[in-house]
């Protein structure tokens, strides 16, 4: 009887340990971008666009979250240098600022949308 119950508990915790990591799994970026999701369900993808970086905000569900109001402000890292950048708005769901960025560069992104809190994410750009 103990093992029955040592058993299902067991199958209990290694289902919970999965969920989270099935929360993720369709986080694929719509842009060729890096993408990654905040506590609050929101993501952003960080696109390098020629002589652009673009930030592409949606909701967990992937639907578009309008730019206008939004607020990201991004600290890229390469090297030993360190560039902020604060993103403007465009149409739709894009925000972007002219900036020549290299592949592999470390991003931390400060974002908010619709007056909530700002949230904070890391990236590698692709």
């Amino acid at each position: 009887m103990n093992t029955s119950i040592l058993r299902r508990t067991l199958c209990a915790w290694a289902l919970a340990a999965a969920l989270p990591l099935s929360a993720h799994e369709n986080l694929k970026p719509a842009k060729g971008g890096a993408i990654v999701e905040a506590g609050s369900g929101n993501r952003i993808e960080l696109v390098r666009e020629g002589a652009e970086l673009a930030a592409y905000l949606t909701d967990h569900d992937g639907r578009p979250l309008a730019a206008a109001g939004a607020k990201v402000e991004v600290t890229l890292l390469a090297g030993t240098a360190r560039t902020q950048l604060a993103l403007e708005p465009q149409a739709g769901n894009r925000l972007a600022k002219a900036a020549a960025v290299a592949a592999g560069a470390k991003a931390v992104v400060r974002f908010s949308v619709g007056g909530k809190p700002a949230e904070q994410v890391r990236l590698t750009l692709k």
